[in-house]
């Protein structure tokens, strides 16, 4: 059966506004389906797009040349949404790095495994089984969300 690459993914989030200060990093899973992409998306459903002004907001699909299909990565992203006291997770999404919407600058990927193409829903049941921390004091985000998921 045909694998997809499993990622750890840090995005850039720029500068605080008001100080200055550079934000703290957001932390995604990236499950690169550049080369299995029917047989991955299929297994699961995805939750539909978010709006264009949506931050972190995912590409739509949209027709492309064959070509920059095969030269961009594209695949799902399971990420967490929100801020404190109103984080959520909606499930895998679909990110194509050829149309845009990535979370922001890529920082790091680190590849944390290689997933069948058929288990990608156990992706999705490990990552929605991590407790989501809804209070608002609390300095959890999308870094222990993440590395919860690790284990």
């Amino acid at each position: 059966m045909p694998k997809n690459t499993l990622y750890l993914v840090t995005y850039d989030r720029g500068r605080h506004p008001l100080t200055g200060q550079p934000k703290p990093h957001h932390w995604a899973y990236f499950l690169d389906t550049t080369t299995n992409d029917t047989t991955t998306t299929t297994s699961i459903t995805t939750s539909p797009p978010p709006t264009s002004d949506t931050p972190h907001s995912p590409a739509r699909e949209a027709p492309r040349q064959e070509q920059q299909q095969q030269q961009q990565p594209r695949g799902l992203i399971f990420q967490l949404r929100g801020m404190p006291g109103g984080f959520h997770y909606p499930g895998p999404e679909r990110l194509d790095a050829a149309q845009g919407g990535e979370p922001g600058p890529v920082r790091e990927m680190l590849e944390v495994g290689q997933v069948d193409a058929g288990d990608v829903a156990a992706v999705h049941e490990v990552l929605a089984g991590v407790q989501v921390v809804q209070d608002e004091g609390a300095a959890w985000n999308c870094q222990d969300w993440a590395l919860t998921g690790l284990r």
